[in-house]
């Protein structure tokens, strides 16, 4: 588990991820901490170099790093993409990314003075005044807003330490120096274009060319049992309390629900609210002049259609650099203060109701706002929080009553009765047998969750035969392993159709093997590229001019090394050695045209490929030099959430 942490401390997504979260704060600095709802500040996560890490740390980093990916990605932002992103994980390395800086900051002996703290914050947008000066009171009140409210102190410490992890950073970036090689060799890669013809040999085409007996088959099994063999299965009942369909029937009496509300009014507050939509035209966040220059000209000719009555949605379709928005129409709903990034937020919540704002420059790029209504802070009605108040008490009482029932059922239990006696004397609608089910099926993953499945086909014990309680997201469930099957190989029968596909499948890319060696043959002997296609009943397509940044050639597939070999054809040796193997199909390519740049041309693009590759050559030795540091670095996890690294037990 730690050599996933270490592995990942440098990832791009790290990277984006911690962008992301400085967004999230109207001051833009450091990792806020603060108490998360029901979450225990003592409980420690992790130790990095003997110094703690909190769960209420884990869960703050947490949820603004959500909150952060939810506003930028909206709807997209599904159940999908977030096992992907793993936020939970992300949200520890950045914890611990920070522990580990500061701690070699410190031990390098770097410093912030008191004066280097004090420019740094009265240097901040969001404390300045209409004058451009620092104002102590809009300080104040800007860390009042905050979500915890932030005293200057504490402020003032994550601030010095965001200085210092700023100063190590520009420390070990100052070393690093390009040559005129390696500006020449980015440039090259950018640069140099060809373009081949190529035949695609598919084995999914040439599968009806395959013909297999019965005996075939029946000798593939005889050889090969190994491969069918059927993992273990259980047998089993499971008891769950669908707490949700008994709350709809759950009768709260009106007197009820009102005294919630008239108990704290204040936690129907609701502060100052803006609607409003938005059309980033993003600039790269150590954006050279010219590419700020060109942002600015779009950003303004965008401007000019919205002033002469275009339609604002219509637009940001069109032209927004925002994903998460822009397919709404650069819709961002509704939004209080200390969810965006500074600039952004101070333009939005000054701006007039309908009217076109911008451009505001932020860390994204430049937005064009406009606010198409807001909301005043204060309680809201009773009226207005009366039904999500009754469907919270209905939920309550319901997890109450789910509670009792399981009590009784464990009582039942201890007393030396069988789950299934206790469900059949109760007449329980939500006890369920699963019949014979495999953990490698994909259906029974989807139907019960990991913990079910641990205990399934874990240990096998008295207890569980009998009926074990276990609890998944706060709730009581029960299981009973009635009966299991150990592993044996599946019937010819039930995998005949299974060894029919594989067969066919691996005697089609023998056929497309043989093929595309046939085909490079008839190119050496000087025919065309369409002609060697027609003859065997393809098509012949061209990739189109590519260059070596892509990664990969265009109709053929990502491979530095296919890439390598596409690169190293030319006019007087437009052939490869044998075909280009990519999955399970085969391709024949020849160059076609090639585009080599000229001295002239580099000498144009020189000081600008100049700065382009020293600023991601430092991004690349920065990145190195974390995961170094981080690799000899003391980390220890104590007691992790179960989602942390979902998948490994």
């Amino acid at each position: 588990m730690l050599s996933q942490l270490r592995r990942h401390s440098g990832s791009w997504i790290v990277k984006t991820i911690l962008f992301l979260l400085a967004l999230s704060f109207v001051i833009g600095f450091g990792i806020l901490t603060g108490g998360g709802g029901g979450v225990q500040s003592g409980a420690i996560v992790a130790f990095v170099n003997g110094e703690p890490i909190t769960n209420r740390d884990l869960e703050t980093t947490y949820q603004r790093l959500y909150s952060n990916y939810r506003e930028q990605l909206g709807d997209q932002l599904n159940e999908d993409l977030l096992k992907q992103l793993n936020l939970r994980f992300q949200a520890l390395n950045i914890l611990i990314n920070r522990r580990v800086m500061l701690d070699e900051a410190r031990r390098l002996g770097f410093d912030i003075g008191d004066a280097e703290l004090a420019q740094s914050i009265a240097q901040v947008p969001a404390f300045l005044n209409e004058n451009g000066q620092f104002d102590p009171e809009r300080y104040k009140a800007v860390l009042q807003q905050q979500r915890p409210a932030m005293s200057p102190g504490k402020f003032e410490a994550q601030q010095r330490e965001q200085l210092l992890i700023n100063k190590l950073e520009d420390f070990v970036k100052s070393t690093v120096h390009v040559t005129e090689e390696e500006v020449l060799r980015e440039f090259f890669l950018d640069s140099q274009e060809i373009n081949l013809e190529l035949i695609k040999f598919d084995p999914s085409e040439l599968s009806s060319r395959v013909r297999l007996s019965d005996s075939q088959l029946q000798e593939y099994y005889d050889n090969n049992h190994d491969e069918f063999l059927a993992g273990e299965q259980v047998d089993a009942r499971v008891v769950r309390f669908p707490t949700f369909r008994w709350a709809e029937s759950i009768e709260i009496p009106e007197t009820s629900i009102r005294e919630a509300y008239d108990k704290d009014p204040q936690a129907f507050a609701q502060e100052e609210r803006v609607k409003a939509r938005h059309i980033l035209v993003k600039v790269p966040r150590n954006g050279l002049p010219y590419q700020i220059q060109e942002a600015e000209k779009r950003v303004n000719g965008l401007i000019e259609k919205l002033n002469a009555g275009e339609d604002f949605a219509t637009i940001a379709i069109a032209a927004s650099d925002d994903p998460g928005s822009a397919a709404k129409g650069g819709d961002l709903g509704w939004f209080p203060r200390g969810q965006m990034v500074a600039p952004f937020e101070e333009a939005a919540f000054a701006a007039e109701t309908g009217v076109i704002v911008g451009p505001v420059r932020s860390e994204f790029g430049f937005h064009i706002i406009k606010v198409e209504d807001r909301s005043e802070p204060g309680v809201q009605p009773f009226e207005t929080v009366r039904q999500d108040i009754k469907t919270s008490l209905q939920q309550a009482q319901a997890e109450q009553l789910a509670a009792k029932r399981a009590d009784e059922i464990e009582a039942e239990l201890m007393a030396g009765r069988s789950l299934g006696e206790i469900v059949a004397d109760l007449d329980f609608e939500i006890a369920e047998r699963t019949g014979w089910i495999s953990r490698d099926d994909k259906q029974v993953q989807l139907a019960y969750p990991e913990p079910f499945l641990d205990l399934m086909f874990g240990p096998d014990s008295p207890e569980l035969r009998q009926g074990q309680r276990v609890e998944f997201e706060g709730r009581p469930h029960f299981i009973q392993v009635m009966d299991r099957k150990s592993s044996e190989p599946r019937p010819f029968a039930e995998v005949k159709d299974q060894i029919h596909n594989k067969l066919v499948r691996d005697r089609s890319v023998t056929i497309a093997a043989e093929q595309a060696a046939l085909a490079l043959d008839r190119l050496r002997d000087g025919q065309s590229v369409g002609t060697v296609a027609r003859r065997v009943g393809l098509v012949a397509e061209q990739t189109g001019p590519f260059t070596a940044r892509s990664e990969e050639i265009p109709l053929v597939g990502k491979d530095r090394s296919l890439l390598a070999v596409a690169f190293s054809l030319t006019n007087e040796n437009p052939l490869p050695k044998s075909a280009l193997k990519v999955g399970d199909s085969y391709f024949v390519i020849k160059l076609k045209d090639r585009k080599d740049p000229t001295p002239e041309d580099y000498q144009n693009e020189r000081e600008v490929r100049m700065l382009e590759t020293l600023q991601s050559k430092r991004d690349e030795v920065w990145k190195q030099w974390l995961t170094s540091v981080k690799r000899e670095a003391q980390i220890d996890l104590e007691n992790p959430p179960a989602d942390l690294f979902p998948g490994q037990s």
